[in-house]
């Protein structure tokens, strides 16, 4: 479980950085500027940091959110590959070009408390869960402005992990609890509960990052394993942390190839890619860092689906010559 004691020290997270501002100190770092490729990871640490590193484990680039938030957590890419990071313990998001460069930081607001996931719908208009304080989820346009908010029911926790369906209205979201809970967007009603009681004899679970599948079903990080629903809710299949693991499964998402997803040890910084069939372990590293939230550049998202390729003219013919 996160400790709690870590969130209190919000108010002073972005102090080092004032102060070097004001003191004409040494500025934080800057991206090396590496353009994101698909099947890219980044990682979200504990000092405002997200690592970009190739699907095989090599660190590309560090992204320096410029809050130095005690916890980065969940990240959505938006128009032209553009990165949005939760920056949890300052209350605040950054929004970075496709080669990790900052475009805006702070971006929107104003936040209540804890922002800590983010998704896009069709039209680019950007969803933000919260943790604590109002828990509402936060409708922002692209430019950052405010445009609804959705007063979901909560418990524990806030709206803390969402994703949107492919219908363009329904947020799926976990509280931390072991429930998935539904709320209707476009209607602004609760739904009934996705599923519930995702617990297993001994543990105390808790359910954390979420993401539906192209076909309806949804995979679930709960603390000391993931699970996979089918699209009424039932579960069709678990995997339990992996050998060695000495964390508690938190961040998670899907791979561009629908048939592998990503997770990680929050504290461990050991990421895994696993086989969605069999649930063996296709690639793994260690982050050298915590990781609090794990996005997957061409990641599966079923409310924003990758562009198509459009050929102009679509079929052609070019001769050899010989």
């Amino acid at each position: 479980m996160r400790p709690m004691s870590s969130r209190g020290l919000a108010r002073w997270a972005a102090l080092p950085l004032l102060l070097t501002a004001l003191l004409g100190g040494a500025s934080p770092a800057s991206a090396a500027g590496v353009p994101y490729a698909i099947g890219d990871v980044f990682a979200a640490d504990s000092n405002g940091i997200i690592k970009h590193f190739s699907p095989l484990g090599v660190q590309l680039d560090t992204l320096d959110t410029l809050t130095g938030s005690a916890e980065v957590t969940g990240m959505c890419f938006g128009e032209s590959g553009n990165l949005r990071s939760t920056n949890f313990t300052t209350n605040n998001m950054t929004l970075f070009d496709n080669m990790g460069n900052i475009i805006t930081s702070p971006w929107a607001g104003p936040f209540d408390t804890h922002p800590e996931s983010c998704a896009l719908n069709s039209a680019g208009e950007i969803y933000v869960g919260q943790a604590d304080g109002s828990r509402d989820v936060l409708k922002f346009d692209a430019a950052g402005t405010l445009l609804d908010s959705y007063d979901v029911a909560t418990g524990p926790r806030g709206s803390d992990w969402i994703d949107l369906a492919a219908d363009q209205c329904t947020l799926f979201y976990t509280s931390e609890g072991p429930t998935i809970r539904r709320f209707d967007t476009c209607t602004n009603t609760q739904q009934a509960d996705f599923a519930t009681n995702l617990t297993e004899p001994g543990f105390s679970t808790i359910c954390y990052a979420l993401r539906i599948r192209l076909n309806g079903e949804v995979m679930v990080a709960c603390t000391n394993r993931l699970y996979r629903l089918d699209a009424t809710g039932a579960v069709i299949q678990s995997y339990p942390l992996p050998a060695g693991e000495t964390s508690i499964l938190f961040a998670m998402n899907l791979d561009p190839d629908d048939a592998t997803f990503w997770t990680a040890g929050f504290n461990s910084g050991n990421i895994y890619r696993i086989d969605i069939a069999t649930g063996a372990i296709v690639t793994q590293f260690n982050a050298q860092s915590a990781v609090k939230g794990l996005a997957i550049f061409g990641e599966i998202t079923v409310a924003r689906p990758p562009a198509s390729l459009t050929l102009d003219p679509e079929t052609d013919t070019n001769p050899v010559s010989g």
